[in-house]
């Protein structure tokens, strides 16, 4: 069975939200029987997912001719063979918010009664007026400060078509500046949006009474140029698209009389505390915090030998200590030490042969500390080659070498019978002589040497040791050195007390006495020492210094 001819008209219709309007439908029978159709208007507003109605849900078909349909879906049009009838679709989209404005497709399907497989659909368009019911709300209405406030504008639309506003805020005599956020307000429809905005005075008033300064704030759609007036409906009216709220801003005078009058107590205590802690304090001397932050040192690094280097600086008057940062290859921090505010070099051992090494120092003055000083390296020296043994010789048998402890040691007997002890001085040919090492010369026995020899601390060549106290007062330095000895002793704790005049390279810059512990092998063992007394004596040991070696080896 063929499908059923129709046409709409119009194919376009126009309808205001609360109106109504016709569509009619034509339907053609071009078959050889007498045929019924049923007519249905659909629309695809099931699909968008949000609660609005469609052209299916608010229209009615009211038959020119024919009967409706007995269970009430649509309406049954009796059509001769070679005939037409015509039915009417009456739109009426209601009003609010469920029916979006602009224009709406929706459709017409004819059944076949007959033959159910037999159906045409048609479609058509509906434009549905825009209607724009916007609304402002601000919250608070009135706020209050000396020198700004700050409201919230709340938005909504309550039309049936979605609004891009742009929110500007104006005051008639300019006294006032707007800071709104955000400016640009995207509101679908049945949609609300916050929009804070900040009222600050332009003309702060130190004294006086307060002022109330009026605003309005003023929702407008997005595409109207800034500062141009939108369309009006009736003079001072502003077109419906348009959402407008007044405010106000209580401006307080900055002083009032019972901030003056506090301020006034408050100097005058203030100066009272300052006048009682000069008479207090006389003629101390000035307290870390007073001195504020100490210069930055002067640093100097030089190599003292393949695994170690000697970092110097110009000492600081009157600060806590400084800190040494060493720095690796790649620039970072590898170590940091706290060194006594006495010391004005220190030795870093254990490093590498022939390797850069780079050092900063800064002064620390109770919880500042001075700048860090320019990054100073030097280089370790390259590591001493063990010297070989050269073999003896076998040419002359009257000659011997240092190294042979069997070989006897010529001897020439002198005039008068007196042997020579033999010496290094060279021969007529230009040759040295035997190289044994000459022994140490002893002092006459009738009378006092001469030259006062310095007794050097018990220690072997090489040993380091552990720095217990520095002490650089003068006149008090030594009493102070040995009576922490004598403690240290007391608590079965070898130690000693030695002046840095006598052993001038040990890292102290100014004349002072040192208190030092046994001795370790490496530095590192001396520290260790020094810490452990330090927990275990704090009130002898208080600080632990870099260790020394007081002999070279």
């Amino acid at each position: 069975m063929a499908d059923p001819v129709v046409e709409l008209e119009p194919v376009v219709a126009v309808v205001e939200p609360g109106g109504q309007t016709r569509v009619v439908v034509t339907v053609v029978n071009e078959s050889s029987i007498v045929e019924g159709y049923r007519v249905e208007v659909l629309d695809d507003v099931g699909g968008h997912g949000r609660d609005v109605s469609g052209p299916a849900s608010w229209s009615e078909v009211l038959p020119a001719e024919g009967t409706r349909s007995a269970d009430g879906d649509g309406v049954d049009l009796t059509v001769y063979p070679g005939q037409q009838g015509v039915v009417v679709v009456v739109l009426s989209p209601p009003t609010g918010t469920r029916v979006p404005g602009g224009r709406c497709p929706f459709a017409v399907r004819v059944t076949s009664v007959v033959d159910p497989g037999a159906s045409t659909v048609v479609e058509g368009d509906l434009e549905v007026g825009k209607v724009s019911a916007l609304q402002a709300k601000l919250v608070p209405v009135t706020s209050t400060g000396r020198w700004s406030g700050r409201h919230t504008v709340e938005l909504s639309n309550w039309g049936n078509t979605p609004a891009r506003l742009r929110v500007v805020a104006e005051d008639p005599d300019r006294a006032l500046g707007f800071l709104v956020d955000p400016d640009l307000v995207e509101l679908p429809v049945g949609a609300s949006a916050p929009v804070r905005l900040k009222v600050r005075t332009r003309n702060p008033q130190l004294r006086g009474t307060p002022a109330r300064l009026p605003f309005t704030v003023r929702a407008e759609p997005a595409d109207v140029v800034p500062g141009q007036q939108p369309p009006l409906l009736a003079p001072g009216v502003p077109a419906p698209e348009t959402a407008t709220v007044d405010g106000a801003f209580n401006q307080k005078p900055i002083l009032t009389t019972g901030v003056v009058l506090g301020a006034g107590l408050a100097l005058a205590c203030v100066a009272g505390l300052a006048a009682y802690g000069l008479m207090q304090r006389g003629e101390a001397a000035p307290t870390f915090q007073e001195l504020g932050v100490p210069d930055t040192p002067q640093v100097t690094v030089d190599a003292a030998g393949p695994a170690s280097v000697r970092v110097s600086w110009v000492p600081i008057e009157q600060v806590e200590g400084y800190k040494l940062l060493q720095f690796d290859d790649q620039g970072a921090v590898s170590g940091e030490t706290l060194l006594a505010p006495e010391l004005g070099a220190t030795v870093v051992d254990g490093l590498e042969p022939e390797q850069e090494y780079c050092f900063t120092v800064a002064a620390v003055r109770g919880e500042v500390q001075s700048p860090q000083s320019q990054p100073e390296c030097a280089t370790t020296e390259q590591e001493a080659v063990a010297p070989t043994t050269p073999e003896p010789t076998t040419d002359d048998p009257g000659e011997t070498t240092a190294e042979d402890p069997s070989a006897e040691t010529p001897t020439d007997p002198g005039e008068g019978g007196v042997t020579q002890e033999p010496t290094d001085a060279p021969t007529e040919g230009g040759e040295t002589g035997t190289t044994a090492p000459l022994p140490a010369p002893v002092p006459p026995i009738d009378g006092p040497s001469e030259t006062p020899t310095v007794e050097p601390p018990p220690f072997a060549p090489g040993e380091w040791a552990a720095v217990l106290g520095v002490f650089v007062v003068e006149g008090l330095a030594e009493t102070q050195a040995t009576e922490l000895a004598s403690a240290l002793i007391a608590e079965e704790v070898e130690a000693v007390a030695v002046s840095t005049d006598d052993f001038p390279d040990l890292g102290v810059t100014r004349p002072g006495w040192l208190v030092l512990s046994e001795g370790y092998a490496t530095s590192a063992e001396a520290l260790s020492a020094c810490q452990e007394l330090n927990a275990e004596l704090p009130d002898l040991v208080q600080f632990c210094n870099p260790p020394v070696q007081p002999i070279s080896p």
